[in-house]
Formats: C-alpha cells, structure tokens, sequence
C-alpha cells in the first residue's frame, strides 16, 4: 500500500549497540525493533543473526548489513523482531524507520 505524499514518514532513528546478545546455551536475542537497515559487525568469538527462516553466520571481522529496498519514495522496514542476534562480543548499527 503506497501512502500519500502528505503522510509518508521519511525520518529514520539511529540504532547502535554493543557487547553480547543472547545467552549463551539459550538462544539468540530478537530485537524488537523495525528496521530500515541492520548492521552487525563481530568483534570476536561466534556471531549468528537469524533473519526469518535463515541463519547467517557472521565471521570475525567482518561486517553483514541489510537494506529493506524503497519502493516509489516510501521508505520500507523489516517487520518487528525480523532479526535476531547470538553472539558473544559483536556491534549492532542500524536505522528504524
């Protein structure tokens, strides 16, 4: 459903956090928020984020992001608790829409 230019919400909030998600042996922390993007970097040790049905291991070092794609000027969002992180030391970086 495309919204009215009048109504359409084009400010984004930043979203940044650190340190562990999850305890460990109890499953991955969904994060409750709508995401515009999400970032999660891993600082060390072992980093999953589950995103729906998928698990994405994420290496030390490296950085995964996702875009939900803008379809005719309206910004889009993940549906709330779309991810969901595991891991011991990482950083997560986003927008909400």
């Amino acid at each position: 459903m495309l919204l009215k230019r009048s109504k359409l919400k084009n400010v984004v909030l930043p979203y940044g956090r650190s340190g562990a998600f999850g305890i460990k042996g109890q499953g991955a922390e969904t994060l409750l928020e709508r995401f515009r993007s999400f970032s999660v970097y891993n600082v060390a040790s072992t980093c999953t984020v589950t995103v729906g049905p998928n698990k994405v291991i994420v290496p030390v070092g490296v950085t995964i992001t996702w875009d939900a794609p803008d379809e005719n000027n309206v910004i889009n969002a993940y549906n709330t608790g779309a991810f969901a992180v595991e891991c011991i030391n990482c950083i997560v970086a986003g927008t909400i829409a």
